[in-house]
């Protein structure tokens, strides 16, 4: 063995002041050992031992089945003082202190890389020449007795990982198959998800690896926060926290789970299909009466309001590949008219929302959406042109909005439904006749924010809004014979 040039010696008791620079610097240690291994080119195994020795220390060897350094990278990167072996934008350190944290505080190490073996002490090491070994194997002595503790947080680790390689501690295979969950929004520097797998928390995480965790009041949701890349300039250096003014948006987010869940997970940039077409406007004569213009049947409205059977409504939609636009026909006449999607779950857009694979149950339900607009404009002569369209949206029945001088009336047609780490889509409407009464009730409801927009009123659910929107209830209950066109398939 042969002692490597050193002009000054520095023994462990030198680097075990940098334990305070760590909210937990043995929680640290663990993560350090994991992410060099996961960062390291073509590592499929990280094995972990955990145990304790006859001096009662604890003793933990972190070996992984990657490239093995060089002697450039291990000389000039790892046991330089400072120097830093991550090059790349998908690697997580770049601080270079790690290295102190998981070799020289403590009593001793051993490195095997490669056919290089090292062992020192502190900063002070003697270098050797060994068999060829795939990968590095490092083995750390600790000062003092921390074996239980580290067998906890290696657990947890692993618990809030995302890592296609496979973790074994103590010779026992980890989960390491957190997912991401649903996404719900992008803050431009990281992108916001929850799950269901841990009530409470929020996990800040990088390529998958967990760096830190903060509490939040979710009790049923798990927060994921995933750094974008390159993640190096928002980590502080101890990679327990984040830089300015990352941390404060952190904090931010976390103030905003505690007071509106929902404004704090709902995504600002909502993503729109627009298929162009005609609008949609309510003709009238206006010298009928109200009465004369709405004359129906009333008894053929209360034959078309049976129950409609599951049966008749589609079950097996498509779920092909997207396709190109297209106008949307859902009237009567055939005519082509205008149609919107707006996405604001960050999810995969069902094609069976598309026009051209339109499902029964979609086209119906459309159909339905429009003739109630239809006949609430009539009733209330307004001759305002409108688009209509489908809302993807966790929290909202229905919407309108204007753009460009168009009002647009969309409804959401599906519920989100929440797995363990997935959100999939489920039908909201049955379309029975009590069904097609609630969404007739929504358009009322989404008819009267039209109403406030338009005489420059205040958007919210205030007293006024309430009061509106009896008054064009009670009108409806009133000529309800205006909706059959709704009850017809």
């Amino acid at each position: 063995m042969s002692q490597t040039p050193n002009a000054v010696k520095i023994g462990p008791e030198f680097f075990k002041k940098i334990k305070q620079d760590y909210s937990d610097y043995k929680q640290a240690f663990l993560r350090e050992a994991a992410q060099n291994a996961w960062d390291s080119r073509g590592c499929n195994n990280f094995y972990l031992t955990i145990k304790t020795n006859d001096q009662g220390k604890t003793v933990v060897t972190f070996e992984n089945d990657g490239e093995p350094m060089t002697s450039e990278v291990l000389f000039d990167k790892f046991l330089a003082l400072g120097g830093t072996t991550k090059t790349t934008d998908d690697t997580i350190g770049g601080m270079g202190v790690a290295k102190s944290l998981l070799c020289f505080m403590h009593d001793n190490y051993t490195i095997h890389t490669g056919n290089i073996l090292i062992q020192g002490s502190g900063a002070n090491f003697t270098v050797g020449e060994v068999e060829f070994k795939d990968g590095t194997k490092t083995t750390v002595v600790f000062d003092e007795n921390h074996t239980d503790e580290l067998i906890g947080d290696a657990q947890r680790l692993a618990m809030f990982s995302q890592w296609k390689g496979n973790f074994y501690l103590n010779y026992r295979l980890l989960d390491t198959n957190l997912k991401k969950g649903a996404f719900r929004r992008d803050l431009g520097w990281a992108k916001i998800y929850t799950n269901r797998s841990f009530g409470g928390i929020l996990i800040v995480r990088t390529n998958g690896i967990p760096m830190f965790v903060k509490r939040t009041q979710l009790e049923k949701q798990c927060v994921i926060v995933e750094l974008n890349n390159p993640c190096r300039d928002k980590l502080a250096a101890n990679r327990d926290s984040l830089q300015y003014p990352y941390n404060y948006g952190l904090d931010e987010l976390v103030v905003q789970l505690a007071v509106d869940k929902k404004s704090a997970l709902k995504n600002d940039e909502p993503h729109y299909e627009i298929f162009n077409g005609k609008k949609h406007q309510a003709n009238f004569l206006k010298s009928e009466s109200t009465s004369a213009k709405m004359s129906i049947n009333i008894d053929a409205v209360r034959e078309a309001e049976q129950e409609i059977t599951p049966e008749q409504i589609l079950k097996n939609e498509p779920n092909n590949t997207f396709y190109q636009h297209s106008y949307i026909n859902v009237n009567s006449d055939q005519q082509e008219f205008e149609y919107i999607i707006k996405n604001t779950t960050g999810m995969k857009i069902p094609v069976y929302l598309y026009p051209e694979t339109f499902s029964d149950y979609i086209r119906k339900l459309m159909k339905t959406w429009t003739e109630a607009l239809l006949a609430i404009h009539r009733l209330k002569e307004c001759s305002i042109p409108f688009a209509v369209g489908a809302l993807l949206d966790g929290d909202h029945y229905a919407e309108h909005e204007v753009y460009n001088g168009v009002h647009r009336y969309l409804i959401n047609p599906l519920q989100l439904i929440e797995s363990l780490n997935t959100r999939s889509f489920t039908k909201r409407f049955k379309l029975t006749a009590k069904d097609k009464w609630k969404i007739i009730a929504i358009a009322a409801h989404e008819y009267i924010h039209l109403h406030q927009t338009i005489n420059e009123l205040s958007t919210w659910h205030t007293d006024e809004y309430a009061s509106l929107l009896t008054e064009l209830l009670g009108d409806l209950l009133a000529n309800r014979e205006i909706f059959t066109r709704c009850f017809k398939n």
